[in-house]
């Protein structure tokens, strides 16, 4: 009996401190911050320096009603109970982000607004009740509060921002009033626990089916909730479209079925549908959206009826059980020769079925054009052969090909796309005369790439095409590459031999950083890279950044990017008339330079080249600066003071950005 009661005792007291936890403070707390409105008609928060764990907001400040928590008021501090005070009307951007141990908020019933991230990370909060006068709920609002199981929206809600709900994974229903009009992009995604979206009756553009999402005619699947724990699925006969994210994060959905009546499947659709085996595609469906069946990793076969007519880019990415691509004969678009998709007349390979267990492939003769993300992460694969009929390789086309040791690229090929060879293990790269274009990224982190010579053909290579070949030693350029595009070799930490072609104009200023073992020619404290006949083509960089003397050698055509930037001691520069470029912000904040001197043979200098040159004298004329030649004053037009201005007949080049305006 003794023990009983007190056990009882212990219940007791352990309620009562429950409750004073929960008490909600007599006066205002101290240490929160306010200010009053720049039209001075209120109050608003700004900031909390204070220790205690619940906080009151006060009434008023300074004899003004306090109606606004503002931008980061709350920003990671460790508050659990914060009480507001009727009357707020907006809860602003980051108000109470990253408050993670917060557990428990009443949103008054005067809040018109609740802010981008205003919650973001909240991970305490278990349930959130939104009232009647909130009209809109911004991008992130809610996003990572992981301990949320329920949310009930006020009938005022008309807006509902992207991502809002973001990874709340305990979410189990949701309740949309009256007025939701629009729900935002992934605003539930990652809500696996997703059981219920509840919509009210009067809704005129969403409703609810069996928990699930539609619109208010039916015809679009909205939102699947995906913690339902049902393994197969068939959409309703009245659905038309799958709308973009619908069944994103399914984890339990093993098969699925769509009929005729549906002829769209958006964005994202089956995104992260991990377990997803078997799907099968109406008759009706004619266009299938970017990324739809992303990392569906247990995916193995696919049939597409009469009717698909577009697939959007990497719809299969990371389907590593893709083995077999099914398309009906009646369809006019695309056909499946040995489970792989082509268009129609055999010219595209479009997708190649990347879960085969081939470690070669051949590509068919007759295909003209490699699809965007074609091949990408095929992982069985360690050899490729492209025959001559290939004309243009696309982006992505061999993407995480981490075991692609041989690609033999036949002689047709003139265009190779964005990140096509990214992350694959070949070793020599042979690329064909009659290449012109090598797109952005195309040799991304191919870390055992040894060496490439690139021909006369190519007139353009995009920024980081080489990244991180961490193996590659040397590179012969193009004759007719004129741009070295950012980042071109950055971090090729082995390459020690560049010979650049002879009509480069352009050298951006990160295109050799992090190549520690470059070989540059140095001549008059400066570092040069040359052509297979002048060693002194394009100054570079200083050897000493501190030096205040430099020349430029007689021999150089192009000065880099930066390639003077912050010589604080350099007082004056002397450009030879060899010289025809001068890059971005080539001499910035050389702030002792007082005397410049530029080459008659300058035809382009660019932009910001001699910005924050504090010290240098300009030849002033009709509200524009100038620097000259040995004969001509004005040469070259570097700034205008004055939105009139009249620029000298005797100028000759203007610097890049100069008259933008």
């Amino acid at each position: 009996m003794k023990k009983r009661f007190l056990f009882l005792l212990f219940i007791c007291a352990f309620l009562l401190c429950l409750a004073a936890c929960d008490r909600e403070p007599a006066e205002p707390t101290a240490g929160v911050l306010y200010e009053i409105s720049e039209d001075g008609t209120h109050a608003r928060v700004v900031g909390y320096e204070g220790n205690s764990k619940r906080v009151k907001v006060a009434d008023t400040y300074e004899g003004l009603p306090v109606r606004v928590i503002g931008e980061k008021a709350f920003y990671c501090t460790t508050v659990k109970y914060v009480y507001l005070p009727e009357g707020i009307t907006a809860i602003e951007k980051s108000a109470f982000e990253w408050c993670a141990l917060l557990k428990n908020i009443q949103i008054p019933s005067t809040v018109k607004v609740i802010g981008e991230a205003a919650f973001l990370s909240c991970e305490g909060l278990t349930s959130v009740t939104i009232p009647d006068s909130v009209t809109s709920i911004g991008d992130n609002a809610f996003c990572g509060c992981i301990k949320l199981t329920s949310v009930i929206l006020g009938n005022g809600v008309t807006t509902i921002g992207d991502n809002a709900f973001d990874w709340c994974f305990r979410l189990a229903s949701i309740s949309l009033g009256d007025n939701v009009t629009s729900i935002g992009e992934e605003a539930f995604y990652g809500c696996r626990s997703l059981l219920n979206i509840a919509v009210s009756e009067n809704n005129t553009v969403y409703k609810s089916i069996d928990g699930n999402l539609y619109s208010k005619d039916g015809k679009t699947l909205v939102k699947y909730a995906v913690g339902k724990k049902d393994t197969s699925f068939t959409v309703l006969d009245q659905v038309t479209s799958i709308a973009k994210s619908a069944f994103e994060n399914a984890e339990q959905l093993t098969s699925l079925t769509i009929g005729d009546s549906v002829t769209s499947i958006g964005d994202k659709a089956f995104n992260d549908c991990y377990e997803l085996k078997s799907i099968t595609i109406g008759n009706g469906v004619t266009s299938i959206g970017n990324e739809a069946f992303y990392w569906c990793e247990k995916l193995a076969s696919i049939s597409f009826g009469d009717s698909v007519a577009s697939i959007g880019d990497e719809a299969f990415y990371a389907c590593r059980n893709l083995s077999n691509i099914i398309v009906s004969e009646n369809n006019t678009v695309y056909k499946s020769i040995d489970g792989n998709l082509y268009s129609k007349d055999g010219k595209t390979l479009v997708q190649y079925a990347i879960g085969k267990k081939n470690t070669r492939f051949a590509i068919p003769d007759g295909v003209t054009s490699i699809g965007s993300s074609a091949f990408e992460d095929a992982e069985y694969l360690t050899s490729v052969i492209i025959p001559d009929s290939v004309t243009s390789i696309g982006d992505r086309a061999f993407l995480w090909c981490s075991e692609l040791t041989s690609i033999t690229v036949g002689k047709g090929v003139i265009s190779i796309g964005d990140y096509a060879f990214s992350r694959t293990a070949i070793t020599s790269f042979s690329i064909p005369e009659g290449v012109i274009s090598i797109g952005e990224g195309a040799f991304f982190v191919c870390d055992e790439l040894t060496s490439i010579v690139i021909p006369d053909s190519v007139t353009t290579i995009g920024k980081e095409a080489f990244y991180a070949c961490y193996h590659l030693t040397s590179i012969t350029m193009s004759a007719n590459v004129t741009k070295i595009n950012a980042s071109l070799f950055d971090e090729c930490y082995q390459l020690k031999t560049v010979i650049l072609g002879e009509n480069v104009t352009s050298i951006d200023s990160s295109a050799f950083e992090g190549c520690e073992s470059l070989v540059y020619t140095t001549y008059g404290n400066c570092k040069y890279l040359g052509t297979k006949d002048n060693p002194y083509f394009a100054l570079i960089t200083t050897e000493n950044p501190y030096a205040s003397t430099y020349e430029i050698n007689e021999n150089t055509r192009v000065i880099a990017n930066t390639a003077f930037s912050g010589a604080i001691n350099m007082t004056s520069i002397t450009i030879p008339d060899s010289v025809e470029y001068i890059g971005n912000l080539a001499f910035y904040d050389c702030s002792a330079l007082s005397s410049v001197r530029v080459g008659e043979g300058v035809k382009g200098i660019g932009q910001g080249a001699f910005e924050k040159c504090t010290s240098l004298a300009f030849t002033e004329y009709e509200n524009g600066r100038y620097i000259g030649s040995v004969s001509n004053p004005y040469f070259a037009l570097v700034d205008v003071l004055e939105k009139e201005y009249e620029i000298h007949e005797d100028t000759r080049v203007i610097v890049d950005g100069v008259l933008a305006d």
